[in-house]
């Protein structure tokens, strides 16, 4: 079984100009592709005789491997396909979508007898939809995809029924099937170590470490609680040690962001946290993303003391009204006193905020 996986293609706007034409060489954000290398350790941890590779194509683009012309999907096709590829898996994102179901055609086209087929949040809600309108989709794996992609290959290499894997939805001829939900994983322990290794630039691109996963708050934009089950997950502080140490020692990294929506939801948690960094001496810097009403000035000086060095706020409005309206809930003059407080500390304060609400 040969499986190539690929990511999302994700635009440097900053780095796009006005003067910019059609064919004008593209930037990327390039990353570290932690979703696909964790996805990668799980299927070979089922089956070590299964050749996965891994696909950062934003790293190709950049690298000029991928041209920006006429051909610029065929292109990237011919990128992710390998000789006697069976499956291809593509990572999804909301803004990017229409992207990866026009390289999912192409790849179909390229190789009709391979099995094409998405995953992510972007998917999750629109499965079943997706597969009814594109032909070149043959599967879609839903919510988290560490548990249900290596079940579907195995039941795919061995001919089986797919009827019992959760989580997945399928083309079976002319009929679409949607199995039921599987429940989000409970001991996040549990993943592999991400197959770091499987990424040539693991020692340059940005890093975004999964520590944890989840919100149990009901912002009425956000799709992540929902894709979570509102439920939120974190990876023991020895395993995050682990990750991070492995990721210093055999490449280098002194920086991580933490990929974890709320990371101060549970105060007791963070505090401890804080205080296995500083035992640990790891001598490393780190970023995280929370709001405003989890977080305190004492907890905002433990962070700091324990090498944090920018906190994500999403404020979203600075409408009180509007903060009720998206069910955002915020107090916006403690967000004011967050926000001076994490700046007086040391600590770089980053504020999102959406624009077009009514």
């Amino acid at each position: 079984m040969q499986v190539s996986l690929a990511t999302s293609l994700h635009l440097d706007h900053g780095a796009r100009s006005f003067d910019a034409t059609p064919g004008s060489r593209l930037t990327m954000q390039a990353f570290v592709p932690v979703g696909l290398l964790s996805l990668k350790a799980a299927c070979d941890a089922e089956n070590a005789n299964w050749r996965v590779n891994v696909n950062e194509l934003n790293t190709l683009i950049n690298a000029g491997a991928i041209p920006n012309d006429d051909d610029f999907y065929d292109n990237i096709a011919q990128t992710i396909l390998h000789r006697g590829t069976d499956v291809v898996g593509l990572m999804t994102d909301a803004d990017s979508l229409h992207h990866t179901v026009a390289i999912a055609k192409r790849v179909k086209a390229r190789a009709p007898r391979s099995i094409v087929g998405l995953g992510g949040p972007a998917v999750t809600p629109t499965a079943r939809r997706l597969l009814e309108r594109y032909d070149a989709l043959d599967f879609v794996v839903r919510n988290e995809g560490e548990e249900t992609f290596p079940e579907f290959l195995a039941a795919l290499e061995a001919g089986r029924t797919r009827d019992d894997i959760q989580g997945l939805t399928w083309r079976d001829g002319a009929t679409i099937r949607h199995a039921a939900d599987r429940k989000v994983m409970e001991d996040l322990d549990r993943l592999p170590i991400p197959d770091f290794d499987a990424y040539d630039q693991t020692a340059h691109a940005a890093l975004y470490l999964d520590v944890g996963r989840g919100c149990p708050f009901k912002c009425a934009f956000c799709a992540t609680a929902p894709f979570w089950e509102r439920r939120y997950r974190m990876k023991s502080i020895p395993r995050i040690l682990d990750e991070m140490r492995l990721l210093r020692d055999r490449w280098g990294r002194r920086h991580f962001n933490y990929s974890h929506d709320i990371f101060t939801c549970d105060n007791k948690w963070t505090h401890n946290f804080c205080e296995a960094m500083k035992a640990a001496k790891l001598g490393v810097t780190w970023t995280c993303s929370t709001r405003t009403d989890v977080i305190d000035p004492e907890l905002l000086e433990h962070m700091a003391e324990a090498g944090c060095v920018e906190i994500y706020y999403g404020i979203e409005t600075g409408s009180q009204e509007m903060q009720h309206t998206i069910c955002k809930g915020l107090d916006l003059n403690w967000s004011r006193e967050i926000v001076r407080a994490t700046a007086a500390c040391g600590i770089r304060p980053v504020t999102g905020f959406i624009v077009g609400y009514p």
